[in-house]
């Protein structure tokens, strides 16, 4: 699939990507290639994910059980969060670039949602959804069980939504990939990334 998209990692951000962790921290400066590197990893997921978790896409019989060309899934698969909805922007648009790279993005009703304010997002021809999510309402983080997420900008979060989208992706045994600067970040994060202080 790399090959398909032409990506190759430095050795550092090959590190990052083979790790197991389920929950990494991708640290760096500006324009370090975070949003690159996160958004890398989460595109096999992507592609991947009707056939690793084949219940939610197709029934017994093996057939479709989101009709793309009339209905919109509402259940976002894969979320992006930010700490408001204008920092999860990069990586859902690298993504996208990615998936249609590969053919992948659905159109018609489905066709990827970028409005100027509010949550963005798009699916796969395969019916997987991702869409963006701010945490300026950590509260909001509910009803809402997505196979992994991305929090872009994470240093910038507050910590309760934080928890709140680890207990989130609790319930598929999901992962969770954290990415940002140090740069005015949160005590927590720059202990996550200092003292390596966190959940795993």
């Amino acid at each position: 699939m790399y090959d398909a998209l032409s990506i190759e990692f430095s050795p550092e951000q090959l590190e990052i990507a083979k790790a197991r962790d389920r929950f990494p921290v991708v640290g760096g400066g500006e324009r370090g290639g975070k949003t690159f590197v996160v958004s890398s990893i989460a595109t096999p997921h992507i592609v991947l994910m009707p056939k690793l978790v084949r219940h939610k896409f197709f029934d017994e019989e093996g057939k479709p059980l989101r009709n793309l060309n009339e209905t919109k899934p509402r259940n976002p698969d894969v979320i992006i969060f930010g700490p408001t909805y204008r920092e999860p922007r990069w990586e859902f648009e690298e993504i996208e670039r990615q998936l249609r790279t590969l053919g992948l993005i659905a159109d018609g009703v489905n066709k990827p949602s970028k409005p100027q304010d509010g949550p963005w997002r798009m699916v796969t021809t395969d019916g997987v959804v991702i869409a963006t999510w701010s945490m300026e309402d950590p509260g909001s983080i509910r009803a809402a069980d997505p196979e992994f997420a991305i929090v872009a900008e994470a240093g910038k979060c507050p910590y309760d939504g934080i928890t709140r989208v680890m207990g989130r992706v609790s319930g598929t045994r999901g992962f969770v990939m954290f990415s940002g600067t140090m740069e005015l970040s949160e005590q927590w994060y720059q202990e996550w990334m200092v003292i390596g202080q966190r959940l795993n």
